[in-house]
């Protein structure tokens, strides 16, 4: 379980950390008589946080909603989901990992991907997600009643496990029965794995989702993925497995209240 191949790419064996070797670029070998070059440009590391600066701008275009999460811990580069219109996100990990964290980052960058819209959030439960990102707030699925006949529409759920469905609303919109309206989830795994016949499996098909490396390496099932049983780096806050079709990415994401929407 290791990132893609790169020139010039090792293991400490000491640390188990990556490192990455520097091409001199020509420069002569110093000697004796002359002093070393000290100019040469220091190897920058990922920050622990990120600011707004380092990620680009949210856009839907082409039937494709692509939100910018952080970046990428193998290349560098910013990471981002491109969700297809009708299709949803999982967001899953243990209590207290961030899940509601990556959940406002999710709606804030579908937020500026459509200012028209309108973001409706179902929070059975005391939750420390920015509720002023939304239009509408509820304990459970009547926030559904709410949604409006026309435009873009994100339905943001905290803690899935504990939302019921009973009239099956959720169920349709996750099954594409509105293709205009987007659902955001998040949960616990182990309850959602266990979950037979919820809402949230209709969700799962879409097979995009943020997995938090606080979790099981098992956890990406959910999503249709097989996630790495060794870390490349050492687990820290905001670090995440972005997993879309498959395609499994670790991702320093970005801390919300340093991005602007």
């Amino acid at each position: 379980a290791v990132p893609a191949r790169v020139a010039g790419r090792l293991r400490v064996a000491a640390t188990g950390l990556l490192a990455q070797l520097v091409i001199p670029g020509g420069r002569p070998v110093p000697t004796e008589s002359r002093a070393p070059d000290t100019h040469v440009a220091p190897i920058r590391g990922l920050p622990l946080v990120l600011g707004p600066e380092s990620l680009p701008h949210s856009f839907a275009a082409d039937g494709f909603t692509v939100m910018p999460l952080g970046l990428d811990i193998v290349g560098g580069e910013s990471a981002v989901m491109s969700v297809p219109d009708g299709e949803h996100v999982l967001v899953l990990g243990p209590s207290r990992c961030g899940r509601s964290s990556t959940l406002a980052l999710l709606t804030a960058a579908w937020r500026a991907a459509h200012p028209d819209g309108w973001v409706g959030v179902i929070t059975p439960r005391r939750s420390t997600f920015d509720v002023g990102l939304a239009d509408d707030v509820r304990g459970d699925t009547a926030l559904l009643a709410s949604i409006p006949s026309h435009g873009d529409c994100l339905v943001v759920v905290d803690d899935a496990e504990l939302v019921d469905d009973p009239g099956g609303q959720l169920t349709a919109i996750a099954a594409g029965a509105e293709s205009r309206a987007t659902i955001i989830a998040a949960g616990r795994p182990d309850a959602l794995r266990l979950g037979f016949g919820h809402w949230t499996s209709v969700v799962r098909r879409s097979r995009l989702g943020v997995v938090h490396t606080g979790g099981s390496d098992l956890d990406g099932d959910l999503l249709g993925a097989v996630l790495p049983r060794r870390m490349p780096v050492r687990p820290r806050a905001g670090l995440a497995w972005v997993v879309a079709d498959g395609d499994v990415r670790l991702v320093q994401l970005a801390w919300l209240r340093t991005v602007e929407p």
